[in-house]
């Protein structure tokens, strides 16, 4: 059971919902994501940058466990028949500024600033073809982004 004291209400309320749905629904399986990115996702810094919106508050020290949305209906059945009923579907952690230097170069962000550090993981990773604490490592994470891009900027 995760310690609740000291939460932020935010994490907190998350935390409560979990328990009930995991009360309420015995084949439910809670399943912890990361930052998201996919076709239709607007509210991130790999859109901002796609689009050329508030670059000045992309901060490049910042670093995210990004995740493409493409991949979840798999994950959804990898849990399922895993039977396994919470799990994080945890990646390896990206700074933004290597994404900006891969992917936009051209672009001009923010100034660095200190960050929180997010870097969660998961006992599940070989599940889910991953290795070690992560179902995802940086280099897969940063294909995928690559992917992504280069799909946005083709529509």
């Amino acid at each position: 059971m995760p310690e609740r004291d000291g939460l932020h209400p935010y994490g907190l309320h998350r935390l409560e919902l979990e328990d009930f749905v995991l009360a309420h629904f015995p084949n439910a399986v809670v399943m912890r994501l990361p930052a998201l990115f996919g076709p239709g996702l607007r509210k991130n810094a790999l859109f901002d940058l796609l689009n050329d919106n508030m670059l000045e508050a992309i901060n490049p020290a910042a670093a995210f466990q990004w995740y493409p949305v493409p991949r979840l209906p798999q994950d959804i059945v990898t849990a399922e028949n895993s039977g396994l009923s919470l799990v994080h579907l945890a990646t390896e952690p990206v700074v933004t500024g290597e994404i900006v230097s891969s992917f936009f170069p051209d672009k001009a962000v923010g100034p660095a600033k200190a960050v929180p550090a997010y870097d969660l993981h998961t006992r599940h990773a070989a599940l889910f073809g991953g290795q070690g604490s992560y179902i995802m490592d940086k280099a897969a994470v940063m294909q995928q982004i690559g992917q992504f891009v280069s799909a946005e900027r083709a529509r």
